[in-house]
């Protein structure tokens, strides 16, 4: 009888060595495939922010010109209110120009 336990147990002890063999064998490669999109992610999320930071490099540009628009406007503004009353323009000014040409 010990003879059949010893068998048993060293049956048993050896399919618990391949049956980890086996375990680690595939958890090593979910791990390598599990590496390998955590890697696809991570250049996925640098290209993110290197779009991101293009694009609000792009904004602030934009928005730059806009407010240095706006500025002159306002500049143009002021110098069309301030030249108002001072300069009389004909209302018929075309027909003017017209009659000095000979």
């Amino acid at each position: 009888m010990k003879v059949s336990v010893f068998r048993f147990l060293a049956a048993f002890s050896l399919a618990l060595a391949i049956l980890n063999a086996a375990l680690l064998a595939h958890f090593a490669a979910e791990n390598a495939k599990l590496r390998e999109a955590v890697e696809v992610e991570r250049l996925l999320c640098e290209e993110a922010a290197r779009l991101h930071a293009k694009e609000r490099a792009r904004y602030e540009s934009l928005y730059r010109n806009l407010t240095k628009a706006l500025e002159e406007n306002r500049e143009i503004n002021d110098a069309l209110m301030e030249v108002s009353g001072k300069v009389v323009v004909p209302k018929n000014y075309t027909v003017i120009l017209e009659r000095e040409d000979p």
